[in-house]
């Protein structure tokens, strides 16, 4: 039952390229592929095609391929134009929330220590559960608060600008043509390195630098070879090229 239903789904994933005008084949045409095992940033696994940046940055409509439909859907219906293109929308890496907590866990996890050295020296019982438990109920705030801003985060790269979403209570929206960007890089902490993801600086005309960095981003090189192809294709090449 299971063997058929495999085959069933990769007939309609099949179908549904063929409609699109993907080659799902895996041959050695000049058409776009269909990669089995690419990955969004979030961490959730689809049969996403592969096609050159170019091709989009061109004018290709954004839903003529499944890759470029779920990430228009990741965008907030009215901030788009109505014939921009998304050329990529993505959230942090899942790492965005134990590296941002990271400190704050480190702190929890000292104090908690302490507390329960003191109440083997004989500091009281009550308040060594007392301590433990405001020392676990901080972390835990502390991660979900950390999940809450995952989870209003993303990072939209169009044909015309990029834009930053970010913001609980306080949403904050950055934009910035792609013509007034001046300069990008990518930047590794050492936890980043650890965990393989890194954060892109954007520094655009007339604001200081790194005012629309992209932090805990998945695969960061090839995020940053799209962001800079975009930049390219729109008529002005970043410091760095």
């Amino acid at each position: 039952m299971a063997v058929l239903r495999a085959g069933r789904a990769a007939a309609d994933v099949a179908n549904a390229c063929a409609a699109a005008g993907l080659d799902f084949s895996g041959g050695s045409g000049n058409g776009p592929k269909i990669a089995a095992d690419r990955r969004l940033a979030c961490g959730v696994a689809l049969m996403t095609p592969v096609v050159q940046p170019d091709k989009f940055l061109a004018g290709t409509p954004a839903h003529s391929t499944p890759a470029l439909a779920v990430e228009r859907a990741l965008v907030p219906e009215g901030l788009l134009d109505g014939d921009e293109i998304v050329l990529l929308a993505v959230k942090p890496s899942l790492w965005f929330i134990p590296l941002t907590s990271g400190p704050w866990l480190v702190t929890c996890a000292l104090v908690a220590a302490l507390v329960w050295y003191l109440g083997r020296e004989g500091y009281g019982a009550e308040a060594t559960r007392l301590g433990l438990q405001c020392a676990v109920a901080i972390g835990l705030v502390r991660v979900s608060v950390a999940m809450f801003q995952w989870a209003s985060r993303l990072y939209v790269l169009t044909n015309r600008r990029v834009m930053r979403i970010k913001g609980i209570l306080h949403v904050n929206i950055f934009e910035s043509p792609l013509t007034k960007i001046q300069n990008t890089y990518l930047d590794f902490t050492l936890p980043q390195r650890v965990v393989r993801i890194g954060s892109i600086r954007i520094q655009t005309a007339g604001f200081g630098g790194g005012n629309a960095s992209w932090e805990h981003v998945a695969q960061p090189t090839l995020v940053h070879t799209r962001l800079r192809n975009a930049i390219a294709q729109s008529g002005k090449t970043p410091a760095d090229l």
